[in-house]
């Protein structure tokens, strides 16, 4: 079942296929960073797999050409793992959230996978900053390179609280059952179930 991420009054709903994506990538991360933009359908979907380097990575957009047919998505956000480390955004992710956010125009979903704490974590902005704002911060990034972005107030003012999940709840949110009760001719009692992987849906009387 898809899973709704609320950030700051932001509504972001990640499709089976994104979270299986997420927490593939994140299992497969030994050295470097991999990671997938995270592109708007009718809900969340991720882009192609990328692996970058030990401490970075550039992420493709949501463009992609299929039978010689290019089809461009909107994006939404990105995601990226942490090689030996957890999901806390570092500085540089926390100002990628705020060029991207203001680029676009509304706040930019960030989420990371960290391979220490198995954590799929998501933050974004409160509101995108001015663009003087931005410039400010840009002119720091040389010597914030191994910093926590949580570490510094004059960034981490600009984003709230974080969403996060295990990595390990994937399987469980993406195959979990809905169920339906409700009162048949008679009075009778039902329960339908509805499989959300498999497409399937069954009834069963409540005796």
């Amino acid at each position: 079942m898809p899973l709704t991420v609320r950030l700051n009054g932001k509504q972001f709903i990640l499709s089976n296929q994104c979270l299986e994506a997420l927490k593939r990538s994140l299992d497969k991360t030994k050295v470097k960073e991999r990671g997938v933009a995270l592109c708007q359908d009718t809900e969340i979907t991720p882009g192609p797999e990328i692996i970058g380097g030990r401490a970075s990575i550039t992420i493709r957009n949501c463009t992609y050409v299929k039978n010689e047919v290019i089809s461009r998505r909107p994006e939404v956000g990105f995601y990226h793992t942490h090689p030996l480390s957890d999901s806390a955004p570092s500085w540089h992710d926390a100002l990628a959230i705020i060029g991207r956010s203001i680029r676009r125009g509304k706040p930019d979903l960030g989420c990371r996978g960290g391979t220490s704490d198995r954590i799929i974590r998501c933050d974004t902005v409160k509101q995108a900053p001015p663009q003087e704002v931005y410039e400010e911060l840009r002119k720091r990034r040389a010597r914030m390179k191994f910093t926590d972005a949580r570490d510094d107030p004059e960034i981490w003012q600009h984003f709230g609280e974080p969403f996060s999940f295990p990595a390990s709840d994937v399987p469980q949110i993406v195959q979990r059952i809905r169920e339906e009760h409700f009162v048949g001719i008679g009075g009778r009692k039902f329960i339908r179930y509805f499989d959300t992987i498999a497409k399937r849906q069954w009834t069963v009387e409540v005796t």
